[in-house]
């Protein structure tokens, strides 16, 4: 696996899980990446991982104050701040590309809040993926808007060998549930 929104990992209840690869493109985490880069450029070969965790910056704006702008804090690095909408979904339009030429699965994670856009708007973005699943975690306490994972395929002939319906996705909240 891939996950080319690393960060500082929070998305991990094991830092260091095998098989991973974490990827982020920030100097100066407290938990650095395996290798620095973009999400649009990745350094790798063609089909080069079975899967690619996407979990980009949510937020068009954070103040200066904003808890979530410390590379070093563990438990509230967001990443970057979009100038406007528009980057946001070009970059995704951008990354997406990418992702098929290094991937054939992609778990797409987003956070719906006040400026980043709904999950339902973002989704046909992903031109190259077919969605087979979708989990959404509602709102809860001071996370007021709900996030949603969703699972995808590649559509084009290279995804054909997957079998859908044995296809089990990954499920974050698992654990969570038990």
């Amino acid at each position: 696996m891939l996950d080319v929104t690393a960060g500082n990992r929070m998305l991990w209840p094991n830092k260091n899980p095998p098989n991973t690869i974490f990827l982020d493109k920030e100097i100066g985490l407290a938990r650095p990446p395996h290798v620095f880069g973009e999400w649009r450029y990745l350094p790798f070969k063609d089909n080069s991982f079975d899967c690619i965790m996407f979990d980009p910056p949510h937020l068009i704006f954070m103040g200066p104050k904003s808890m979530h702008r410390n590379p070093q804090d563990t438990r509230g690095w967001w990443g970057i701040n979009w100038p406007n909408r528009m980057t946001l979904l070009r970059t995704i339009v951008g990354a997406q590309r990418e992702f098929a030429r290094v991937a054939k699965r992609l778990i797409f994670k987003w956070g719906e809040s006040r400026d980043g856009g709904k999950v339902d708007k973002l989704i046909p973005l992903f031109s190259k993926w077919q969605e087979i699943y979708r989990y959404t975690r509602p709102s809860q306490g001071r996370f007021r808007n709900p996030t949603h994972w969703v699972t995808m395929i590649l559509r084009t002939s290279r995804a054909r060998g997957l079998e859908v319906a044995r296809y089990r996705p990954y499920d974050p909240f698992q654990q969570e549930r038990s």
